[in-house]
């Protein structure tokens, strides 16, 4: 019985051990297929897509329609700033926006757009325009 008792305890002792690599057996392969299919290039549709919602916040009031600069778009300025520094983010942001201010009919202010950064207290590392020839940037 103590050679029993003995077993069960070396066992019980080894079970976490074995559930745990178990439990890497089935996740590693997982995590391995999420990171290749995560791996895709995003594509140019996408990125303009994420483009346009960080700028959303203000269109009303480069646009004109709003008088004063919301909090989301100083936010997201920052963010489009980031952006801006790898893979051509100066010219594709350029263009994502041009396309959609082409789109959507709505005229860009060239002033609004001038007062935009510093109102945000921010510096300008991508040009914002409905006019702009983005391919010499």
């Amino acid at each position: 019985m103590v050679a029993s008792n003995s077993y069960h305890s070396i066992m019980d002792a080894r079970r976490p051990f074995g559930f745990a690599c178990a439990t890497l057996v089935v996740l590693v392969p997982v995590l391995l297929l999420c990171s290749s299919t995560s791996v895709k290039a995003e594509t140019e549709e996408d990125y303009c897509m994420n483009v346009i919602l960080d700028f959303s916040p203000c269109v009303s009031f480069v646009a004109g329609f709003q008088p004063y600069v919301i909090d989301a778009c100083c936010v997201n300025l920052l963010y489009l700033n980031r952006l801006a520094e790898r893979d051509n983010g100066p010219r594709r942001i350029c263009e994502c926006i041009k396309d959609y201010s082409n789109y959507s009919d709505l005229p860009y202010n060239a002033t609004r757009i001038q007062q935009l950064f510093p109102i945000c207290e921010i510096h300008n590392k991508f040009p914002i325009s409905d006019s702009m020839d983005c391919s010499k940037i």
